[in-house]
């Protein structure tokens, strides 16, 4: 058992909370404290959402919430699925009995930070069956199906309240320039505000002097979407997928491109790379994103 698996434990038995618990819980366990705890706290939040165990800052609050147990296929051609959602120890030895009763190979290996990953391998029916012993859910191509359930850039943007610009708080631009975050007020892209207590709200300028308020994430794409920019890149003959380190993926999108080859993504060169995602999933996510189609342009 892995350091983190507890967190993962915990946060199954209560199945929702704050994120204060869900702090106090990670600092508990490591002994860390203040900016170290910080990027602890947010490179364990996004590991257990993009490996989707769990949703943060569900509809727009403070609090978590644990999905729900299911084997996640990744892609067809590996023959492999994953253990998501809610984890405790019942339901991996329910699982490991399920593979074993069926003859298949079942691994425990460290999916980045020491948090372990459940892998089953066998048939699409072999793992059905094995999830239905188990009393869970599985599902076939889990990026592809998170991918169908992704609300497009555009359409996020297009439902996006219309804000005033908040008085008096310290504002910093998107640069595309720069790709990143810059001091004071741009033209035509994402801001950010933030106030003397700490609360940030992030807006998109969509015409002069016009701002509609998104989330952090959604923010920046919005940006390159209305600007016709490109920030992404992807190559189709090694099948990696790669974004600023600056403009990470939105949690949904993060979430599908992992669930591709069940693996984080990893930093390099000031970028993110998702590896093993294969065209189609490529094709959905980016035209989401509101980029170019992967294969226009693509790298040979």
């Amino acid at each position: 058992m892995l350091k983190w698996d507890a967190l993962l434990e915990w946060m199954t038995h209560l199945g929702s909370g704050r994120w204060g618990a869900y702090r106090e819980a990670v600092a508990e366990l490591s002994g860390s404290k203040d900016v170290e705890l910080q990027d602890l706290c947010r490179t364990l939040r996004i590991v257990l959402s993009d490996l989707g165990h769990a949703d943060f800052f569900v509809d727009g609050t403070r609090r978590w919430k644990i999905r729900k147990p299911a084997l996640l296929g990744l892609q067809p051609s590996s023959g492999q699925a994953v253990l998501g959602g809610g984890r405790a120890r019942h339901l991996v030895d329910a699982v490991s009995t399920a593979a074993r009763a069926a003859g298949l190979d079942l691994s425990t290996a460290d999916a980045g930070v020491g948090l372990s990953q459940v892998r089953v391998t066998g048939t699409a029916l072999e793992l059905s069956d094995v999830a239905v012993a188990a009393h869970i859910e599985y599902i076939p191509a889990a990026s592809a199906f998170v991918a169908s359930q992704l609300t497009p850039i555009r359409e996020a943007l297009g439902n996006a309240p219309m804000q005033e610009e908040p008085f008096n708080w310290t504002v910093r631009s998107w640069s595309f320039e720069a790709m990143g975050w810059a001091k004071g007020r741009l033209p035509k892209t994402a801001r950010e505000y933030s106030n003397r207590y700490g609360v940030r709200r992030y807006m998109v300028e969509v015409r002069r002097g016009r701002l509609c308020e998104i989330n952090k994430r959604e923010a920046v794409f919005a940006a390159a979407l209305l600007r016709r920019a490109r920030i992404t890149s992807y190559r189709a003959d090694k099948q990696v997928l790669e974004v600023p380190l600056t403009a990470p993926l939105p949690d949904p999108f993060a979430r599908a491109a992992c669930l591709a080859s069940g693996r984080i993504s990893a930093v390099s060169g000031g970028r993110l790379r998702f590896q093993e995602v294969p065209p189609e999933a490529a094709a959905v996510l980016l035209v989401s994103l509101g980029q170019r189609h992967p294969l226009e342009g693509a790298i040979p």
